[in-house]
């Protein structure tokens, strides 16, 4: 996962620089080690997992994008709602199977709901920016069958019983490699600009490998996580670079376009319905009008194979006003900020 990273975030970097947008680039955050209170099985290692990376295939996720709604004209960005979910198949430093705390037989999934922005590049093609967002981490009984392509098979419930961790989509921040964090790929002097992440590259009709990246804050613990556990679903290792408590996630994101979903059908609708209203408030599809129409032989509203791996971050913190410009010029114009805790 991660030689795949590098490879593509390397080919990426020309189309990224040219998409980045305001934003508020004084904010910065590290790659760090945490501990997920997550267990694994062949070899058995109890929880919490220590971890600098936490990864799922492609062949073992998949994501929906409907567009929307129109912000203006036929070439201007429009409004497009994304849902997705892949499991959580291995971490680093380490190996074995990753299974649910409070069993085994229980295997752990992500399942997220983004809105954004899509902004056309071409026929088939489009710059994502996505401004709000939620994530869950789930456990989810191994027994029943999981299809990616089938959104009814994901085993999610409006009750919110069976999650183990919530976050929220961040800001957009600059990213860093911290001192006990992995890397972030190719990206030049190992910095990631404010301005390239909660970004995905879109192509609807070549079968090309996209990539994104995506900053995600810790909101705290499900209502499966274990009474008793004595500590979060994710607490960060004395970070060394940003501050205590400040937990997120930096997920980069690979999906190959397009993909058929074949057997999709009104329960899968329902579905992911269900999933974008209970993270966000509103439907992924309305079926009002023919944009908000989700149909999925249709340009523009389309399935994709999804894999990601997510690293652990903190937030660095903002100088006292007095002491503003020295920090500027020790850094070299890198700003830092506090984060509020959840």
């Amino acid at each position: 996962m991660k030689a795949m990273r590098k490879r593509f975030l390397a080919a990426s970097l020309g189309c990224l620089a040219v998409a980045m947008v305001a934003s508020d680039a004084s904010a910065t955050r590290f790659t760090e080690t945490a501990e997920f209170f997550l267990q694994t099985i062949s070899p058995s290692n109890p929880p919490p997992l220590t971890a600098i990376e936490l990864s799922g295939t492609v062949d073992q996720g998949g994501l929906f994008t409907n567009t929307y709604a129109l912000t203006g004209g036929p070439n201007d960005p429009v409004v497009i709602h994304t849902v997705g979910i892949n499991k959580v198949s291995g971490f680093t430093l380490g190996n074995g199977f990753v299974v649910s705390p409070n069993d085994v037989d229980n295997t752990i999934f992500v399942l997220f709901a983004l809105e954004g922005t899509a902004t056309p590049t071409g026929p088939s093609s489009a710059n994502a920016l996505f401004t709000s967002g939620k994530a869950i981490v789930i456990e989810s009984d191994s027994n029943i069958l999981f299809n990616a392509k089938r959104p009814s098979t994901w085993q999610f419930n409006n009750g919110l019983t069976n999650v183990l961790g919530i976050y929220d989509l961040a800001p957009q921040e600059e990213i860093r490699e911290g001192t006990n964090g992995d890397n972030i790929g190719a990206f030049p002097g190992g910095v990631i600009p404010a301005g390239n992440t909660n970004f995905s590259a879109i192509n609807t009709a070549t079968d090309v490998l996209s990539q994104g990246v995506f900053l995600f804050d810790f909101a705290g613990n499900g209502l499966a996580h274990p009474i008793g556990a004595g500590q979060d679903f994710q607490e960060n290792n004395s970070p060394t670079d940003g501050l205590p408590n400040t937990e997120g996630l930096v997920i980069f994101s690979q999906q190959t376009n397009p993909n058929a979903a074949s057997g999709f059908n009104a329960s899968d609708e329902a579905a992911l319905n269900d999933i974008f209203n209970t993270l966000l408030a509103q439907n992924f599809s309305d079926n009002t009008g023919p944009l908000t129409t989700f149909n999925i032989t249709e340009l523009g509203d389309f399935f994709n194979e999804f894999g990601f791996s997510a690293n652990p971050t903190s937030q660095a913190a903002i100088p006292e006003p007095a002491s503003m410009a020295l920090g500027l010029m020790g850094l070299a114009g890198l700003a830092l900020r506090r984060r509020r805790t959840a």
